[in-house]
C-alpha cells in the first residue's frame, strides 16, 4: 500500500510538470520546456508509466523539431510511436506519425512523409477528430508544395481551412495554413494573394501571441516582398522577422540574415562578398549587429 502511494505521489508530480513544460512550449521557452519534460520524465520512468513516458518523448522530440535537430527528434518520435503501438493507444500513434511525417518533411524525404501521413489520417478519420484531421491535410499540403504539385496542395489546404472556418478554432493551426497557402501562392507569382494569405496568418499569430509563428509570418511576407522586387518591404519584414526569431533564439534568424544580405545586396548597401557572408552561422548578438552595421553604410535604408 506504501508502495501504490509513493506511486501516486509521484505521478501526481510528473503531470504538472508536464503541463508546465507544455505551457513554455506555447511561450516559446523551449530551454524552460525542457527542464520540465526532463523531470516529468524522470518521474513517469520511476512508477513505469508507459503512456507518461511516450508523451514526453513525442513533446521532447518537438523541441529537437523546433531546433531543427532533425535526427534528436526523429529518435525521440520513433521511440515514443513504439510506446504508444505497444499499449494500442490510437491518438499517440496518429500524432507521432503526423509528427515524423512533418519531420521528414524537413528532411527532404517525400516518400516517407506520405507513409507517415497517410496513416495519421487514416487514423484520426477513423477516431473523428476534426482538429487534428486539418493538421494532417495541412501537412500533406506542404508535401505537395515540397513536391511542386500545386493544385493538388491547394486542395488539401482548402479541406483544412474548411474545417477551421466550420469545425473546430485553433488559431495557430489556422495560421500554419494560411502560411503554406501565401507559399502556394508565391510559386505561382500571385502576389496579391500571397501578402493576404501571410497577413491573415499574421494577423491569428497576433491573436495567439505566438512570437514564433509572428516570425515565420513576417519571413513569409519578405520572401514575398523580395520576389516582388519590394525591397523597402522586404526589408521591413524580414527586420521584424529576425527580431521575433531573436527573441526566442530560434534557427531561422541565420536564415533570416541570408535573406536580408540579400535584400541589402539588391540596395547596394553590401557587396556581393558581403551578401554571400551571411550563409554563415552567427550568434544571436551578431544578428542585431549586422542590422546595424548594414544600416550605417546605407543611410536610406529603412528601418
Amino acid at each position: 500500500m506504501e508502495l501504490y502511494v509513493d506511486d501516486q505521489e509521484r505521478l501526481g508530480q510528473a503531470n504538472p510538470h508536464s503541463s508546465i513544460g507544455s505551457l513554455h512550449m506555447r511561450r516559446d521557452q523551449l530551454n524552460m520546456a525542457e527542464v520540465s519534460f526532463i523531470r516529468a520524465q524522470e518521474l513517469y520512468a520511476e512508477v513505469r508509466n508507459r503512456l507518461g513516458a511516450a508523451k514526453i518523448d513525442k513533446l521532447r522530440g518537438n523541441i529537437y523539431l523546433r531546433r531543427n535537430e532533425l535526427d534528436a527528434a526523429e529518435e525521440l518520435f520513433t521511440r515514443a510511436l513504439q510506446q504508444y503501438t505497444e499499449v494500442q493507444n490510437q491518438g499517440g500513434m496518429a500524432d507521432c506519425f503526423l509528427l515524423l511525417g512533418r519531420l521528414w518533411l524537413c528532411k527532404r524525404k517525400p516518400e516517407e512523409a506520405y507513409e507517415a501521413l497517410s496513416q495519421a489520417l487514416t487514423i484520426w478519420e477513423e477516431i473523428g477528430d476534426d482538429r487534428s484531421i486539418a493538421e494532417t491535410q495541412q501537412a500533406f499540403g506542404d508535401l505537395y508544395l515540397q513536391k511542386a504539385q500545386l493544385d493538388d496542395a491547394e486542395s488539401y489546404l482548402n479541406l483544412a481551412l474548411n474545417i477551421y472556418s466550420t469545425k473546430v478554432t485553433s488559431r495557430r493551426d489556422e495560421a500554419l495554413t494560411y502560411r503554406s497557402i501565401g507559399e502556394l501562392h508565391l510559386l505561382r507569382s500571385h502576389f496579391e494573394e500571397s501578402e493576404r494569405a501571410f497577413r491573415r496568418a499574421l494577423e491569428l499569430d497576433i491573436a495567439a501571441s505566438s512570437r514564433l509563428g509572428q516570425g515565420m509570418s513576417y519571413r513569409g511576407l519578405g520572401g514575398m516582398f523580395l520576389k516582388k522586387g519590394d525591397v523597402t518591404a522586404a526589408e521591413s519584414s524580414c527586420t521584424n522577422a529576425l527580431r521575433l526569431f531573436n527573441e526566442i533564439e530560434d534557427y531561422q534568424a541565420t536564415q533570416c540574415l541570408l535573406e536580408l544580405g540579400k535584400v541589402w545586396f539588391v540596395q547596394g548597401a553590401i557587396d556581393e562578398s558581403e551578401a554571400l557572408d551571411y550563409k554563415l552561422p552567427r550568434h544571436r548578438w551578431d544578428a542585431s549587429e549586422q542590422v546595424s552595421s548594414s544600416k550605417d553604410k546605407d543611410p536610406s535604408a529603412v528601418s
